[in-house]
């Protein structure tokens, strides 16, 4: 257990910190938005079924970054990316090799 000196305590799963308080989920999820549903299924599992993220990215044929996501927008498990403020939110300045480059 990790205290984090804000008077509330973490526990490692996953490699994230989880909120030792209990997930409090919707219990009815039949009126959410569908763009809803899912993240708080995801969260769901995660804490209240303690199921491991490799085993809700299988269930639910979910990617890792959007279980992710997932938990860290509803608040199963603390972000622990640094600079909040350098998170890309922007497009994709990547250059992309030309056909003639591959």
């Amino acid at each position: 257990m990790l205290n984090t000196g804000k008077g509330k305590v973490y526990m490692k799963r996953d490699g994230f910190e989880v909120a030792i308080e209990k997930f409090r989920g919707v219990i009815d999820t039949i009126p959410l938005p569908p763009e809803l549903k899912r993240p708080v299924t995801i969260a769901n599992l995660f804490s209240e079924h303690y199921l491991p993220i490799k085993d809700i990215m299988r269930v639910l044929d979910e990617s890792y970054e959007n279980v992710v996501l997932s938990l860290i927008s509803q608040r199963a498990v603390q972000d622990r990316r640094r600079h909040l403020a350098r998170i890309f939110q922007g497009v994709d300045r990547r250059r992309k090799l030309s056909n003639s480059q591959q």
